[in-house]
């Protein structure tokens, strides 16, 4: 674990000091996703469209620009950036493609007994019919409530 005075990062950067060079960074970053930058350019961050990090990059010379016990504050800065990019992109999605409309409010009056037994004649004809098709033998008993109720 390094000291107080020692960054993790330095130990790889002194492996450039035999004049050789970090491997090549782009410029721009890819087009996988929203990115966002701190205002000196020294962060930046890739976010997913859903604004989960996905990358953090440095600009080559970022220590000539921030010192280093700020750079929380310029990788913050980025990802914010980054963050508030892709809800604008989804934002601009939804406003594009709308969601479909709520149904029509539905009937919410109470049920009369005369529905019932109606909706219990047509459950009852269908589960016959279908039983018929399957060839499966009709119930015993066939009564209805409402018969029941008429006999009464």
């Amino acid at each position: 674990m390094p000291d107080d005075e020692e960054w993790a990062f330095e130990n790889e950067i002194e492996l450039w000091d035999d004049d050789e060079s970090p491997p090549p960074v782009e410029d721009e970053p890819e087009r996988d996703g929203p990115a966002g930058r701190d205002g000196d350019s020294v962060v930046t961050v890739t976010v997913s469209p859903a604004g989960e990090v996905q990358r953090v990059r440095l600009a080559e010379d970022w220590k000539t620009k921030v010192d280093p016990r700020g750079l929380h504050s310029s990788v913050l800065t980025a990802a914010n950036a980054a963050t508030i990019e892709a809800l604008a992109r989804r934002a601009r999605d939804v406003e594009a493609n709308p969601a479909s409309r709520p149904p029509a409010a539905q009937d919410e009056t109470p049920l009369t007994a005369r529905d019932v037994f109606r909706l219990e004649d047509a459950v009852r004809g269908e589960a016959n019919w279908n039983s018929f098709r399957l060839g499966c033998p009709r119930p015993a008993s066939t009564s209805s409530p409402r018969k029941a109720a008429a006999a009464m």
